[in-house]
């Protein structure tokens, strides 16, 4: 333990330095999990993993840059403008389009909120950051439910008939087995085996449906 001290010294690395470091990385994945939690349970494409790698890793780039800064100087903001651009690119491939319908516009929402999280832990605002995602995931969970009780004129009908590899029958069986929905829609799910693929037909409300596997889908035979 001696030479690990002696080590972080002749590197110019105090003790507080990497406390400070360590204590980024747990807030960091704290809040992640918070939200990620949220996303994993909705069964949405960016979940637990995703969103505690984007807020380590802002957390880690933003800390380097505050404490590089602090060491050299030059302006710290400049690697956090950054990020706040890259995490857009990344929140930008959970958007799909789909006729007229467009998914995925919360999760990368989400996402680029833990870029800010991430930001804000690594300029040493650790319990604000958890605070913040704490309320972020009663915003969901409570926007959620609002928008089940009260703006039911949101849900929209749609049908849909999938060709899925035989390989993906567990994750339909799942799927299917483990629906809840508490839309007025009325939602219809039918499975059938054909040779090597599963062909998958659905009724549902699209705004307050989200089907993890129709991006895997060998073929899309109708949507309408």
């Amino acid at each position: 333990m001696g030479d690990f001290f002696k080590t972080l010294l002749e590197n110019n690395i105090s003790l507080e330095f990497v406390i400070k470091l360590v204590l980024a990385i747990v807030f960091a994945n704290i809040s992640g999990a918070i939200l990620g939690y949220e996303r994993e349970r909705a069964k949405r494409p960016a979940g637990l993993k995703t969103l505690v790698f984007v807020t380590v890793g802002s957390a880690v780039f933003s800390f380097a840059s505050f404490e590089l800064a602090r060491i050299y100087g030059g302006d710290p903001l400049r690697i956090a403008a950054n990020i706040a651009t890259g995490i857009g690119f990344l929140g930008a491939g959970t958007i799909v389009r789909r006729g007229d319908a467009v998914e995925g516009l919360t999760t990368a929402s989400v996402i680029w909120f833990c870029g800010s999280m991430g930001i804000l832990i690594g300029a040493g605002y650790y319990i604000s950051s958890v605070i913040i995602s704490i309320g972020g995931f009663v915003f969901l969970r409570g926007l959620e439910f609002v928008e089940v009780k009260f703006l039911k004129s949101r849900c929209v009908t749609e049908k849909i008939s999938l060709r899925l590899p035989i390989e993906s029958d567990r994750e339909v069986e799942d799927f299917v087995r483990n629906f809840r929905s508490n839309c007025r829609t009325a939602h219809k799910f039918v499975v059938l085996k054909e040779g090597q693929a599963i062909v998958f037909a659905a009724e549902y409300c699209r705004v307050h449906t989200y089907i993890p596997f129709l991006r895997s889908a060998d073929k899309i035979l109708n949507y309408g």
